[in-house]
């Protein structure tokens, strides 16, 4: 009697232990795609991060020039200036507006001009470098600031690749 050989049928390895080798290998591979693909968001995010903290000490140093009573005395100042800006618009601002909330919606809002001036004087007094001459000043800063911001925003944003 001769024994036929079956293609289906191999002797060394099992061809469903290949397949799921193959599975194994391609799920490695998928695991490492996510892990480069996790890895390259977060430096998206930390560019981005980094570009925003520099549009904001663009936007502070234009901002320095454009009014007066406000001075700047160089871009470290305006670079501490901006995240100082960030933590008191993130942490300060929201408290300071939920304490005058009355205040504010008896003035229709307009009350949040005085805040935004407020904020912007506290930034000043916590930054080295970076000096407000009096409260009208912060005021006409802080409206200024928040136009020219914008305009610097819309400008990198159009660097941006879409």
């Amino acid at each position: 009697m001769k024994i036929k050989y079956s293609p289906q049928v191999n002797f060394g390895r099992n061809v469903v232990s290949e397949k799921v080798e193959l599975l194994i290998k391609s799920a490695i591979a998928r695991g490492i795609i996510q892990k480069i693909s996790i890895q390259f968001a977060v430096l998206l995010k930390m560019l981005h991060f980094i570009l925003t903290w520099l549009a904001t000490a663009i936007s502070l140093i234009i901002t320095a020039s454009i009014v007066p009573g406000l001075r700047i005395d160089g871009l470290v100042a305006a670079l501490i200036g901006a995240a100082v800006l960030g933590f008191v618009n993130a942490i300060v601002r929201p408290l300071l507006i939920l304490f005058t909330l009355p205040l504010t919606i008896l003035t229709l809002g307009l009350f949040l001009l005085v805040i935004n001036a407020i904020a912007f004087w506290l930034v000043a007094a916590l930054t080295p470098g970076f000096y407000v001459a009096g409260f009208f000043s912060a005021l006409i800063g802080a409206v200024v600031l928040t136009i020219v911001s914008a305009v610097v925003y819309w400008f990198f944003g159009r660097l941006e690749p879409s």
